[in-house]
This record gives C-alpha cells, sequence and structure tokens, in this order.
C-alpha cells in the first residue's frame, strides 16, 4: 500500500497539471454530492406529501 502511495505522490508532485486536475475532482465530487442531496430531499418532500 505504501508503495502505491509513493508512486501516487511522486506522480502528483512533479505533474505540472496535478493541481488542476484535483481541482476538478473536487468539484465535480461536490457536483455529484450535491445531485444526491437534492434527489434524497426530493424523495423525503414526496414521502411527507403522502402521508
Amino acid at each position: 500500500m505504501k508503495d502505491s502511495f509513493d508512486l501516487f505522490s511522486s506522480l502528483f508532485v512533479y505533474n505540472r497539471f496535478a493541481k488542476r486536475e484535483l481541482k476538478n475532482l473536487e468539484l465535480s465530487l461536490e457536483k455529484v454530492k450535491q445531485m444526491l442531496q437534492d434527489k434524497m430531499n426530493e424523495e423525503q418532500n414526496l414521502n411527507e406529501s403522502n402521508l
């Protein structure tokens, strides 16, 4: 496991696009989180209205 992280971190450190890609990954994850939250809220509202 440590070898994999060492390799990944070295590739990250020496990749000039790494920071941009990490930011893109973070933004994409936030979008997915928001979509899941919206879906969950939608379902909860439907369930509450059916009571």
